[in-house]
């Protein structure tokens, strides 16, 4: 496992790499494109964005942008999107906007506690996983 991480936060880096071995995916409960991905034996990039903050909606756009990016187009990955509302409709907009297939609508959070993770420290929401779905990369 390669993890690398810059960080201003402060909660402890070491802390939250070294319980980053595996991350548990949550099964939709509504299909939305996402359980064929998580069933793919390919690497994958594994992202939670807090839907009731509208600078954290702004991801998708920051998203849309490197999806576009001709580098990243080079690559065949999906990108699976767990977003913490709710209310499936508040994120409509972006997800249409942005062209957004692949997402979890998460209203309890499970993605983070299940994994350990705080919904303050967003840098750590962000993971490149393998063909295994383990961690390789860290990333924000």
């Amino acid at each position: 496992m390669c993890i690398g991480v810059v960080s201003c936060s402060p909660t402890d880096v070491r802390e939250i790499i070294s319980g980053m071995k595996d991350i548990e995916l949550l099964e939709p409960l509504q299909d939305t494109g996402v359980r064929h991905i998580l069933a793919k034996p390919e690497p994958k990039i594994v992202t939670f964005i807090d839907g009731r903050c509208n600078v954290c909606l702004d991801d998708f756009r920051q998203w849309y942008i490197l999806r576009s990016d001709s580098v990243f187009c080079q690559y065949d990955i999906d990108i699976v999107y767990y977003v913490g509302t709710p209310n499936a409709q508040s994120i409509d907009m972006w997800t249409h906007r942005y062209r957004i297939r692949n997402f979890v609508v998460d209203s309890e959070r499970l993605f983070l506690r299940k994994n350990k993770l705080k919904l303050e420290d967003k840098i750590f929401h962000t993971f490149l996983l393998d063909r295994e779905n383990r961690v390789v990369l860290l990333a924000s």
